[in-house]
């Protein structure tokens, strides 16, 4: 077997990263919204498993990032509901697409107002645009993985 993926460094840049940049390539893709959620989600037990953190228990290390912070729960809400239905320790959601703000990429038109993209909503009538916070989770995450650079 060649380039195991065998760290957390590992899984980030072999797995986490590619995830992020295909979603930014198709923001209105639920699929890549959700692979992105699922892998940024699994970084934390990457860690705790590795030893890389000081919590005795995974569930007080991701009690800690939900602290630090809040939108890694909305992250775990997205992955929750792509791999279990329904979630059982997550607040349901429907996932689709919308019209909403366009996005600031590079190749984003600057003349488009909107842009179809993934969306996300609760039962209550709330709703989370989720590529935004997708890229906020993973810009955390960017510069965390610096202490780990192997």
């Amino acid at each position: 077997m060649q380039n195991p993926i065998t760290t957390p460094r590992g899984f980030f840049d072999g797995v986490v990263a590619p995830d992020v940049a295909d979603l930014r390539e198709n923001v209105q893709d639920v699929r890549l919204a959700f692979h992105a959620a699922i892998s940024i989600h699994q970084l934390p037990e990457w860690i705790f498993k590795a030893g890389l953190t000081q919590h005795v228990e995974l569930s007080q290390y991701r009690d800690s990032l939900y602290a630090l912070r809040p939108d890694l729960k909305i992250i775990r809400d997205i992955a929750s509901n792509a791999k279990h239905f329904p979630p059982e320790r997550a607040t349901p959601l429907n996932i689709g697409t919308s019209a909403g703000p366009a996005l600031s990429f590079p190749d984003t038109p600057f003349f488009e107002p909107t842009q179809k993209q993934v969306l996300a909503k609760d039962e209550q009538g709330g709703s989370q645009w989720v590529i935004p916070v997708i890229l906020a989770a993973f810009d955390f995450w960017s510069k965390e993985m610096t202490q780990y650079l192997s």
